[in-house]
């Protein structure tokens, strides 16, 4: 190469033949100067149309949060204040229709709230660090930002949703755990993956929900408790009287054990009588064997009753009936009550999900109506054997005490094999929240937990770990979501553009009809190895999408 070519002499190589002279210099670099700001504009047009889209998201979310919130807990209460009407509750104080109202919008701004802080966090994250850097931490992080939102949700603390949604959270990452490369994490949550360990949850839950529901009633309360009153078969006059007859004292050291059970007897039996749960004629028959057996009031002290504690469960607690005549009895009774109250459970989240569709396809209502009796039958079925368990001890050891109770009460987990499996799994994490509440209650109420921690808002740090984790397995692991919950989720927080960290709300009614695929719509339309630009393909691949949304089979490269 020629000296004079480095200093700008010589003949100017093949690139730089547009400079040969002025005109020609002008003219070259008047075009860079044009490329230069044409691709200024490109990259303004682009960033404006990614603000564009943030603030579109944003907005959406917190709209469809909203209205998300407002019909799940909305329709509920609607529901639950028609049901006291129709059971002859008419004044203001028993419908409870403006706390029903209040907290229905309570819940409605907690969840548009969180929706909107969690997906501006979101795109903040992105935009201020970038997506790719930020993508492996970006939604846990978003998610424990959005979590102060909860305190929204009501001004007293609530720990039973809190702690339910962190066992989802652990439910979530006992699935993602499962599908770790690593041996030693696999064989961590080999455990949580045994195909009965919903069932076993269920049955070891019951020693804990039913023990504490008849032996220690203040540990079961609330909207849970009524909930037990109203699906346990018995009066509250019942269960009282049963949990006296735990407690009586069957070795009195001062020998009044006998007495004691015999005046439990004849006050148990005129009271059930009145409160129609004992018929006149089993009634008139005890008193008669406690006259026999030593007279009332505590006369002929020493004298037994011809009665054992077993054979007293059965006749005020089981209508004197053998266990196959009073488990059908039970299930006939209560398999309509049970029915509906899980019409609310069922057809507002379909509501939510189907929409329109609902209404126009009969295959929908037909799987809207087992799953109400299936869940129906479940429970009806739950609480008969949760009243057979005992008997079945008392029978063996002709006793009724608090141990024979706790002991018997698991039988009842045997009817969660009537549920499908993905119910099951519900099933166990609803039962384990509720079996940990009533523990939490029992040891304030024991002393074991300081009293000073019962009003401070612990929730929202059960609620900022669950609401990271969960978010983070959404963001991270779709596949460890089920397909209801990813349709919820993806209907607030936006359904396409995951893959390439552009989320947008896509589809907005078909997406709810749709199998959820973990894959990224955009991302497979957009396959770099093809020619995207022919419009003939797109559409090709769209059709082919939708087809195999249509026979249910998701979404495959």
């Amino acid at each position: 190469m020629g000296k004079g070519v480095l200093f700008g002499g010589g003949k100017p190589p093949k690139s730089a033949s547009l400079m040969g002279n002025d005109e020609q210099h002008e003219t070259y670099k008047l075009e860079q100067k044009e490329r230069f700001y044409a691709s200024r504009r490109r990259g303004g047009g682009e960033e404006e149309e990614e603000k564009t889209r943030a603030r579109k998201r944003i907005t959406k979310s917190i709209k469809r949060g909203a209205f998300t919130g407002l019909t799940l807990k909305g329709g509920v209460n609607v529901f639950a204040v028609l049901s006291r009407y129709l059971r002859g509750k008419t004044t203001r104080e028993q419908l409870k229709a403006r706390e029903a109202f209040e907290d229905a919008v309570k819940f409605s701004v907690f969840v548009g709230s969180f929706a909107g802080a969690y997906v501006t966090s979101d795109e903040v994250l992105a935009w201020k660090f970038g997506a790719e850097k930020t993508k492996r931490y970006r939604a846990f992080v978003s998610g424990v930002v959005a979590s102060p939102s909860f305190l929204l949700a009501g001004a007293k603390p609530n720990y039973s949703l809190a702690s339910y949604l962190s066992l989802k959270a652990l439910v979530l990452m006992s699935r993602v755990g499962a599908k770790s490369e690593n041996e030693r994490v696999r064989s961590l949550f080999r455990v949580a993956n045994w195909e009965h360990a919903d069932v076993a949850v269920v049955t070891g839950s019951a020693v804990v929900i039913l023990g504490c529901f008849i032996l220690k009633p203040e540990a079961v309360r609330g909207a849970y408790g009524a909930f037990l009153d109203r699906h346990c078969g018995k009066t509250k006059r019942q269960v009282e009287a049963l949990r006296e007859l735990c407690f009586l004292p069957e070795n009195d050291p001062e020998g009044k054990g006998e007495e004691m059970f015999r005046e439990y007897c004849e006050r148990t039996a005129i009271v059930l009588n009145k409160t129609g749960s004992l018929s006149a004629a089993k009634k008139d028959e005890m008193l008669r064997a406690i006259q026999r057996g030593g007279g009332g009031g505590g006369g002929g002290g020493g004298v037994k009753l011809p009665y054992s504690r077993d054979a007293v469960y059965r006749k005020f607690f089981m209508n004197d009936a053998n266990p196959i005549e009073h488990f059908l009895a039970f299930v006939k009774n209560s398999w309509g009550t049970s029915f509906i109250s899980h019409v609310p459970i069922y057809v507002f989240p379909a509501i939510l999900l189907h929409r329109e569709k609902l209404l126009k396809d009969p295959k929908l209502l037909g799987k809207l109506f087992a799953g109400i009796a299936r869940s129906s039958l479940f429970l009806t079925v739950y609480c008969a054997l949760a009243w057979q368990g005992p008997d079945v001890l008392g029978r063996l050891t002709k006793k009724v005490t608090p141990t024979t109770l706790v002991c018997g009460v698991p039988l009842a987990g045997a009817a969660t094999f009537i549920e499908k499996k993905s119910r099951r799994g519900e099933l166990a994490t609803y039962c384990l929240d509720k079996s940990l509440e009533s523990v939490v209650i029992s040891m304030l109420s024991w002393g074991y937990i300081p009293k000073s921690w019962k009003d401070k808002r612990l929730d929202v740090l059960l609620f900022a770990f669950a609401a990271g984790t969960i978010c983070m397995c959404y963001d991270r692991k779709r596949e460890s979501f089920r397909s209801n919950y990813l349709n919820v989720f993806d209907f607030i927080l936006g359904n396409r553009g995951h893959s390439r960290h552009k989320i947008r709300h896509v589809g907005s009614y078909e997406i709810l009809f749709q199998p959820p695929s973990v894959v990224d719509l955009d991302a497979l339309l957009l396959d770099n190895t093809t020619n995207t630009n022919d419009a003939s393909f797109v559409d090709n691949k769209k059709s082919a999408v939708k087809s195999r949304l249509s026979e249910g089979k998701g979404i495959a490269n």
